[in-house]
């Protein structure tokens, strides 16, 4: 029961800098970039490939997955029109 790993794929969204904390706190934290540099590694890892991502920068991303259609959909920031990735 449940998943079979050798059929999973995945597809990354996030690790904005949006606030600017390494410029705010001056103490170069990268908080995004870790992030997506640690997911990455745990997904490599675990042999799960990364098909699509739409990752780093400093805009907000609304995400939202369809389960029916599968269908993996992005908003970047202020635009009015969604992505599929």
């Amino acid at each position: 029961m449940g998943a079979k790993k050798s059929r999973m794929k995945a597809k990354l969204a996030g690790g904005s800098n949006m606030f600017g904390t390494k410029q705010l706190l001056g103490l170069g934290l990268n908080i995004g970039q870790r992030n997506v540099e640690a997911v990455t590694e745990l997904l490599n890892l675990s042999n799960i490939d990364i098909v699509s991502k739409d990752v780093l920068g400093n805009v907000s991303r609304t995400v939202s997955f369809e389960v029916e259609t599968q269908i993996y959909s992005i908003k970047r920031g202020y635009e009015s029109n969604t992505k599929e990735i």
